[in-house]
């Protein structure tokens, strides 16, 4: 299942602005965000905002859990807490083959593996851009770095990571 305060699964191009979503969101499964699930299929999102608690187990953001496949998410951003076990993110829990900016996230980010203020795993030819956390960032697992789980020609740049961040896993202030 993919859930969030807004929309589940959105796909195909589809575009959504000025979302936002204010209440808990929680969940025992994959791809949950407080405002959506599943952000995928060169659909965008601008514009949104969470600023209510998200708890999910993988692929879980504050604003999206999962930005794949070419989609975009532009100038949104999350207050709540995060809560996850892997691919948990400020504002996305997963980046994959798809661009994030000017966004940014100041909720805390608590997980197990691939943890961070923005992302939690920016995967394939991903980008992040103009983005910061100010947020704590917490994870358990082994392998922690300052930037989380960059893979497969994915980049980022003009990111901020403006916190402290409790190294014992794959975390990081911005990504993981």
């Amino acid at each position: 299942p993919r859930g969030g305060g807004v929309w589940g699964r959105k796909s195909i191009s589809c575009t959504l602005t000025a979302c936002y979503n204010t209440g808990a969101v929680e969940a025992t499964g994959d791809y949950f965000g407080g405002v959506g699930g599943e952000n995928y299929s060169s659909s965008t999102l601008t514009s949104s905002y969470n600023t209510g608690g998200v708890t999910g187990t993988s692929r879980v953001g504050g604003v999206c859990g999962y930005n794949g496949f070419q989609a975009t998410i532009t100038s949104s951003y999350n207050t709540g807490a995060v809560t996850g076990s892997y691919n948990v993110g400020g504002v996305s829990g997963t980046n994959d083959n798809s661009t994030l900016t000017s966004s940014y996230n100041t909720g805390a980010v608590t997980g197990t593996d691939g943890v961070g203020g923005v992302f939690g795993w920016n995967n394939y030819n991903s980008t992040l851009t103009s983005s910061y956390n100010p947020g704590g960032v917490t994870g358990t697992a082994p392998g922690a770095g300052g930037c989380g789980d960059d893979d497969y020609q994915a980049t980022h740049s003009s990111t901020y990571p403006l916190t402290v961040v409790t190294v014992t896993a794959r975390v990081g202030s911005v990504c993981c």
